[in-house]
């Protein structure tokens, strides 16, 4: 791209061609833009993992930006920022065949009835993911906007990473982590060991090799039974987790690099495909089938006994 006085080229880096359509069809005001690739649009999860995964019928641009900020890969997220917030419609389908593919727009398919349950439309997943950890007690009354003023400061990390504050005894902030891409990491380090005094943590460390899997969907923060389940789910399937975030639109947790294959695999059985982990009478866990996919209303789900929960970590 050019400016308008300058023959200076500036590139948009990676994604830049999706983000490029976008703007193009914002600026031409086209009825949609449509973002051609290699599989048949976006997908339930990535389907070099879960062959199982299927073709999402329609998105909203929320959901969409949620996807591939969780890691998606079938569009970049500045494309999926940029369409948002210009209201472009967009078709993403395959280059190969006539598959109709997935449109991501405003306008759903049918409005969600009152009070409908939470619902899952994907999953999404990022195996290049470093685990920052800045231990105290915190001297300072406001360690997080330290961070994160640091994180500016550098010009890294701000808008990527994840912050989780963990409570010391005495009320004032123990330990803050953060979750960031791979890459934004070593600029972070830098920046957060430069201000070291004025954040006022005792140690940092640093963890390589981890990932983050992500539910996306609606009515997580109502509702309680997508965690409870996505806990059950692995905790069942032996794959230790961290909560990272929570909102009502995307739950994230952390997890060892080489186990998020199956940490995605399972999650899918159980929230797209419809196959719940529940106790057999010998102890073992087995599947059972409940009557929607990506439905994980109470009726069709009852959560573990109340006693296993008191040391879940706040997200």
């Amino acid at each position: 791209m050019c400016g308008e006085n300058d023959d200076e080229v500036t590139t948009l880096g990676r994604g830049g061609s999706d983000t490029t359509a976008v703007a193009l069809a914002a600026a031409l005001k086209a009825d949609v833009c449509e973002i051609c690739t290699d599989v048949d649009g976006v997908l339930t999860a990535d389907p070099t993992l879960v062959p199982e995964a299927r073709p999402i019928g329609h998105l909203t641009h929320e959901a969409m930006r949620e996807l591939a900020a969780g890691g998606a890969r079938v569009l970049a997220l500045s494309g999926a920022e940029y369409a948002e917030r210009h209201a472009v419609t967009l078709r993403v389908r395959s280059s190969y065949d006539e598959h109709p593919g997935t449109v991501v727009s405003d306008e759903p398919d049918r409005p969600p009835p009152y009070g409908s349950c939470a619902q899952v439309v994907g999953l999404a997943h990022d195996p290049s993911r470093t685990k920052i950890t800045l231990s105290g007690p915190m001297v300072h009354t406001r360690p997080t906007a330290g961070v994160m003023h640091a994180l500016a400061e550098a010009g890294s990390g701000i808008g990527t990473a994840e912050i989780r504050a963990d409570p010391a005894d005495d009320g004032r902030c123990g330990a803050l982590t953060l979750v960031l891409p791979a890459a934004d990491a070593p600029a972070a380090l830098a920046a957060l060991r430069t201000c070291r005094r004025g954040i006022g943590y005792d140690d940092l460390t640093r963890e390589d090799d981890v990932g983050t899997v992500s539910l996306v969907g609606s009515g997580f923060r109502s509702h309680a039974e997508p965690f409870l389940l996505l806990r059950e789910t692995l905790d069942g399937t032996g794959v230790p987790f961290e909560p990272v975030s929570a909102s009502d639109t995307r739950i994230s947790v952390l997890c060892r690099a080489s186990l998020l294959p199956d940490a995605v695999r399972v999650l899918h059985k159980a929230f797209v495909e419809g196959r719940l982990p529940t106790k057999a009478s010998t102890g073992r866990r087995r599947m059972s089938t409940v009557t929607g996919p990506c439905d994980v209303s109470p009726s069709n789900w009852r959560p573990p006994p109340r006693r296993i929960l008191p040391d879940v970590p706040c997200p």
